[in-house]
């Protein structure tokens, strides 16, 4: 069974008691921590002995105040001198960081466990890696990949249930089913999707109108723009169209994105029977 799918305890600490500040998560049964650290409080991050063990990172950079963050994946035996590095040298706005509990991650476990990152970030459509490589590749022994999986599936659990999604790949077309899907046929655009628990996946072939008056709906036309150019979205005649199934946090922005206009998606997706969202998630609750 999928870690991600059966009850498990997951601790959060707040190690200087401020819900904004940094947080650490950890599965109770298992040897893998995760740190949310806000840039602000790097300092006090890099001052733990957590730091200065090999660990995986990701830098996230939310600069267009879309809530789809930017995201750059990359590993060090001393977490502490490489984030200082890009301290400097890169823009980012927060940092999450893995490390081993035991403290037995090698450079083989980070890298291995780098280069598999890359790969699930890009399958869930994460923007904009910033990765100029798939991550350093060599030969690694059966046994130690079998470890490297299981703690990257914690990894991915905890980055989930700190508020990122940007290892979780989209629910697909072919795992749901007719009565799952809502839809949009409006506006010369024909898109379908899924709302799930971590939002609304837009499946790839779906149509989307391009934004006509930039003027009104500059925030629309710019996310679209980002998309076109992480190839998540590409030219089709006089619009547009996803070339991937892609996840938005919410169905408004999924909306917007498809219709090229500011959009209520509780209203405008519907299922093949003509009920809103709204209706069908309300509907749940009564």
């Amino acid at each position: 069974m999928n870690a991600a799918k059966r009850p498990q305890t997951i601790q959060i600490f707040l190690p200087t008691g401020d819900p904004n500040g940094i947080r650490q998560a950890e599965i109770t049964t298992r040897s893998v921590r995760v740190f949310d650290v806000p840039r602000s409080e790097l300092k006090l991050f890099t001052e733990t002995p957590e730091s200065t063990q090999p660990g995986l990172y990701f830098l996230l950079s939310d600069e267009n105040g879309d809530g789809e963050p930017e995201v750059y994946i990359g590993e060090s035996d001393s977490l502490r001198d490489r984030l200082k590095n890009h301290d400097s040298k890169r823009t980012w706005d927060r940092v999450v960081a893995a490390v081993s509990t035991s403290n037995s991650w090698t450079k083989v476990h980070v890298q291995y466990m780098e280069r598999q990152a890359i790969s699930l970030a890009k399958a869930a459509g994460a923007r904009q890696l910033g990765n100029s490589a798939a991550g350093y590749s060599s030969h690694v022994p059966a046994p130690l990949v079998a470890d490297c999986e299981e703690y990257l599936e914690t990894i991915r659990v905890l980055v989930s249930t700190l508020g990122f999604n940007f290892l979780e790949a989209p629910a697909s077309q072919e795992s749901t089913t007719d009565g799952q899907r809502v839809q949009i046929s409006a506006d010369g655009v024909s898109a379908t999707g899924v709302y799930t628990s971590a939002g609304l996946t837009v499946f790839a072939g779906s149509t989307v109108a391009r934004v006509s008056n930039i003027a009104s709906h500059a925030t629309v036309a710019a996310r679209q723009g980002r998309l076109v150019e992480a190839g998540v979205l590409a030219d089709q005649g006089n619009g547009l169209v996803f070339t991937q199934d892609h996840a938005f946090a919410t169905p408004s922005g999924a909306a917007s994105i498809v219709l090229g206009r500011n959009s209520n998606g509780w209203v405008e997706w519907r299922t093949t029977s003509g009920r809103s969202l709204t209706d069908t998630v309300r509907s749940g609750l009564d």
